[in-house]
């Protein structure tokens, strides 16, 4: 035999994060738009900037914790950092001091529990295999706001993530979130928690500012680990015959229309190639760059 025939084939190497994950499951066609062609609208949405802020401020905060600063003082360095971020944001004066006033209420909500972790991570990248077959690798990636031991009187949790989330009204949290079953298999944890930060103006700081646990047991674990396989099958089909399924159950979601609807409802090839030409051209979504800082 020749030394062709007896070459192993190529693998293909799949690296995703949560938010690829979800968006191919959405509609592969918003998919290869938004990852393949890097097309979309370059403009931010404030909620976007609302989460960068608070994120950069809560980095800050559990960095000095960490260093054992005092929580008064690692307050004062997070909510400067918000007020430097916000200067590259495009909200306004009212608006950055309204995240300021809530991430401040927060902290303080949750200052005498923070004390109790050993913070080991504070927005710590990471990226696993997560499978291998004759054709592909699949790895994972994704970046933890928070990574602790935490030890209660009722329960003792190693490598706890810990993730923060903004809102305004209530929603259930999902279980089998991508974002959560990818952290708890990245981390080993039967367990995550969510801290939830909120920006209603009629409630309380107990009742706004809460704090979830999330529980997955290896069963559970399992079943989206085959569901991501299956899926990064199907997204080497379409890489393969380039051809991107839409899915049109997907083009208004909680009432708000996809960014790329008005392609979709174009009649004709050409008609979509004209209207996707004159999308913004977006950066490239690197899943692996916060990783370089490893």
């Amino acid at each position: 035999m020749s030394e062709e025939e007896t070459a192993e084939p190529k693998k293909v190497n799949i690296v995703w994060d949560a938010s690829q994950l979800d968006m191919f499951q959405l509609c592969p066609y918003r998919f290869y738009v938004r990852y393949v062609l890097n097309k979309g609208n370059s403009v931010k949405a404030k909620q976007l900037d609302r989460g960068t802020l608070l994120h950069n401020g809560y980095e800050t905060y559990y960095k000095e914790l960490q260093k054992l600063t005092k929580p008064s003082i690692a307050l004062e360095h997070a909510l400067t950092k918000i007020r430097v971020t916000s200067m590259e944001c495009d909200l306004s004066p009212q608006e950055t001091g309204r995240i300021i006033e809530v991430a401040q209420e927060n902290l303080t909500h949750w200052e005498f529990e923070d004390q109790t972790f050993e913070i080991l991570a504070v927005e710590e990248p990471f990226i696993y295999p997560l499978h291998e077959d004759e054709y592909m690798r699949v790895y994972m990636t994704g970046k933890i706001d928070l990574l602790v031991n935490w030890h209660t009187r009722q329960q003792v949790y190693e490598n706890l993530p810990i993730d923060h989330k903004s809102y305004d009204r209530k929603f259930p949290l999902k279980r089998l979130s991508n974002q959560f079953m990818n952290y708890a298999y990245a981390c080993k944890s039967q367990v995550i928690r969510v801290n939830r930060v909120g920006f209603q103006t009629t409630l309380d700081a107990d009742e706004k500012h809460t704090r979830h646990f999330l529980s997955y047991d290896e069963l559970i674990l399992e079943q989206w680990r085959q569901n991501v396989i299956k899926v990064a099958r199907e997204y080497l089909n379409c890489v393969a015959e380039q051809s991107w399924l839409m899915n049109f159950t997907s083009c208004d979601k909680f009432n708000r229309p996809c960014e790329f609807l008005e392609i979709c409802e174009s009649s004709g090839e050409q008609a979509k190639l004209f209207k996707l030409s004159m999308l913004d051209d977006i950066e490239p979504w690197d899943v692996t760059k916060i990783l370089e800082k490893k």
